[in-house]
């Protein structure tokens, strides 16, 4: 004869396991788009959306940004996500015209990352550096080389 206490158990555990699978496809089901949704690619878009583009800052033995190239088309909006993987903080700035920078990250520090949004200027190559003192010396900078046309990035 079967104990009443080893079916209240063997019932207990089916309603966790019961609970726990309606969890994960419910958590599975809200990472993946409803099907209301449409693909961007469906729905025309008047907005350009900006290009993103990763860049990392060393200051270890070798000081570099990483890529030290990115190329770009003219006119297009430009997301850059920098992260300071260095020991101390450091900037990505571009020059724009005049005494104004096109884009100034301002000061990053060790271990952290920030959005720099601008919008490409026209054609032709501009550095990006990290403008504390001595930062561009030590070698943190790079290529950012503007096309009228579609670029392919390099690393």
């Amino acid at each position: 004869m079967v104990s009443k206490g080893l079916v209240i158990g063997v019932v207990i555990l089916i309603i966790l396991a019961i609970a726990a699978a309606s969890m994960l496809a419910a958590r599975q089901q809200a990472q993946q788009p409803s099907s209301s949704q449409q693909s961007p690619s469906a729905t025309p878009s008047t907005t350009a959306v900006p290009e993103r583009f990763n860049i990392a800052i060393e200051d270890g033995t070798s000081w570099h940004f990483s890529p030290m190239v990115i190329l770009a088309v003219s006119g297009a909006p430009i997301s850059v996500y920098v992260t300071n993987n260095g020991a101390s903080a450091h900037t990505f700035t571009i020059n724009g015209t005049g005494s104004a920078y096109l884009a100034d990250s301002g000061s990053i520090a060790p271990g952290s990352s920030v959005f720099v949004n601008f919008t490409v200027p026209g054609p032709g190559n501009y550095t990006y550096y990290s403008r504390l003192p001595g930062d561009a010396q030590k070698g943190l900078e790079g290529q950012f080389i503007v096309n009228p046309e579609n670029p392919t990035n390099q690393s």
